[in-house]
Formats: C-alpha cells, sequence, structure tokens
C-alpha cells in the first residue's frame, strides 16, 4: 500500500479507471488522516464521481466498487 497520497495522485491524473473502496463501522473526527490529500477539491459541484456501483457487505465492512467517471 502506497498510502493517500500516491493512492490520490494518481487519481489526480486520471491514472485510475475504476476504485475499491473499504468503509469500516468506525468514526473519526477532528484532525483524521485524510485518505485523499493530493486532491484539493472542497465542494460538491466539483467532487470526482464514481459510476456502475457494486456496494456489498464483506464481514462487518462495506465494499463500494465504481469506476471514475469521466
Amino acid at each position: 500500500e502506497g498510502g493517500g497520497s500516491i493512492f490520490s495522485s494518481f487519481i489526480a491524473q486520471k491514472l485510475v479507471d475504476r476504485l475499491l473502496i473499504f468503509l469500516a463501522p468506525k468514526l473519526l473526527g477532528g484532525q483524521a488522516l485524510d485518505w485523499l490529500p493530493e486532491i484539493n477539491i472542497r465542494n460538491i459541484q466539483e467532487a470526482l464521481e464514481l459510476e456502475k456501483l457494486e456496494v456489498r457487505m464483506l464481514g462487518g465492512d462495506i465494499l463500494i466498487e465504481g469506476e471514475l467517471k469521466k
């Protein structure tokens, strides 16, 4: 795993077609780590979107799989 900087750099440079995002049922706040530090989007109108979504449970986690909308 390369960490958030490498991961978000690939997304920012449009080198990613499909994402698999695992969500654990845990909440963080305050100064929690940003998992996309290289993506400086702060409003919903500019947000990157996923399409062709699949969502499923894996044990206690949620897997979201989709393609980055072009």
